[in-house]
């Protein structure tokens, strides 16, 4: 049995290490690795769903278990993360301060952020508050920096956890804890979670670029670019 049939359109998140990945026109995938795509969305705003989508929800329910009230900062808050990370955040109830660069205050308050922090003119580790969790989704952050804004029983979450290795080790007996994020390919259950938000209206997608496969190099210039709102996609076929 299976949970698909032919002619249903489904998105999903290939295996990071074993078997296909998704520059090409054709390939297989293990079915938990999908779900049906959300009816409202074409498939170019359904392929800016998954990787982000996904990450920041195992990041957010599963490690962070958020719920209403949680203190959450977001670090990278623009980025192809950072607007999911937000959305879900919100959904689950809790306050949101979002880190990103200038001229983000408005997009960022539209995704529901709550109070939001231009780095460049502030440094979070200068912060006063405490929060409940850090998510780092830049990779910049160590936590020997930021644990004094954590609190009591605060969670840093970076999205680079080798970069981080050691304090994973050093702090299991700390209140304060280094957090292990790896999500290394779809899930059907969170996927169909992801759709059915979407389809309610509570979590949007967003795409910053959309580049045809003939013009790769141009995308993966603009993926390392600061200041992007969202995903960049790449299109197959359609050159």
């Amino acid at each position: 049995n299976t949970r698909f049939k032919q002619g249903d359109k489904v998105f999903g998140y290939v295996d990071l290490i074993r078997g296909l990945k998704t520059h090409q026109e054709y390939l297989t995938i293990d079915e938990d690795y999908l779900a049906l795509m959300p009816s409202n969305l074409n498939f170019e705003q359904a392929a800016a769903l998954p990787l982000g989508a996904l990450t920041t929800l195992v990041a957010l329910q599963d490690l962070g278990q958020v719920n209403k009230g949680t203190e959450v900062l977001i670090n990278g808050a623009s980025g192809g993360l950072g607007v999911y990370a937000i959305q879900v955040a919100k959904i689950f109830g809790a306050r949101v301060t979002a880190v990103a660069g200038p001229n983000q205050e408005e997009f960022l308050s539209s995704l529901g952020a709550d109070k939001i922090i231009n780095y460049q003119e502030n440094n979070i580790k200068d912060l006063s508050e405490k929060f409940d969790i850090l998510l780092d989704l830049t990779t910049n952050l160590k936590f020997q920096e930021i644990k004094n804004i954590l609190a009591k029983n605060g969670k840093f979450i970076p999205t680079d956890p080798f970069k981080n290795i050691m304090d994973i080790l050093s702090n299991i007996f700390s209140n304060k804890k280094t957090q292990l994020l790896y999500v290394g390919q779809g899930n059907y259950e969170k996927l169909t979670q992801i759709a059915h938000w979407v389809e309610e209206g509570k979590l949007n997608t967003y795409i910053d670029s959309c580049f045809t496969f003939s013009n790769y190099e141009n995308a993966f210039q603009r993926l390392g670019t600061k200041g992007k709102r969202g995903r960049v996609i790449i299109r197959i076929g359609k050159d």
